[in-house]
């Protein structure tokens, strides 16, 4: 039987991620306003969920790249301006109606694995893309995770 080809799919920055990055920042800063209340420490919280807001809104702008998903439940992530990384997906990846985190055990490399964490939301690429990550996700992955693995050569 020959193995499935590999499917790409190119993601775009998500508006939704942001909303939810907003979100839990005020969250954060209304539990630190209620648990301790006004007091001097609060300008330097609000400084500091500023500044990581801000940090977290830029660099979600510009997150876009190619996920290949591979046979085997391996995967193949080119994010712009990042190395890229390829191995195999792990158990801990979830799949929900509107967002997907993908964990992963990069190719050992010089005796070193390293993991690698995505999460993309359903409004970063088109509909029949996104239908085609879960449904590979579900099915594909789930399958392949269910076999034994194989002993690294390196491990």
């Amino acid at each position: 039987m020959q193995a499935p080809p590999s499917i790409p799919i190119a993601f775009e920055p998500s508006r939704l991620r942001i909303i939810l990055v907003v979100i839990l920042h005020l969250a954060a800063a209304f539990s630190w306003l209620l648990g301790f209340g006004p007091g001097p420490a609060l300008g330097g919280v609000g400084v500091l969920l500023g500044l990581s807001l801000w940090r977290e809104a830029r660099s979600l702008q510009h997150t876009r790249g190619v996920l290949q998903l591979l046979p085997e439940g391996r995967i193949h992530v080119c994010l712009v301006g990042m190395p890229e990384a390829a191995g195999r997906l792990l158990p801990s990846s979830t799949v929900h109606h509107r967002v997907v985190w993908l964990h992963w055990q990069e190719d050992a490399e010089a005796g070193k694995k390293r993991r690698g964490v995505l999460m993309l939301c359903q409004d970063q690429c088109g509909a029949e893309a996104w239908r085609c990550l879960q449904v590979h996700l579900r099915l594909e992955v789930v399958a392949a995770l269910a076999r034994p693995a194989q002993p690294d050569a390196v491990g």
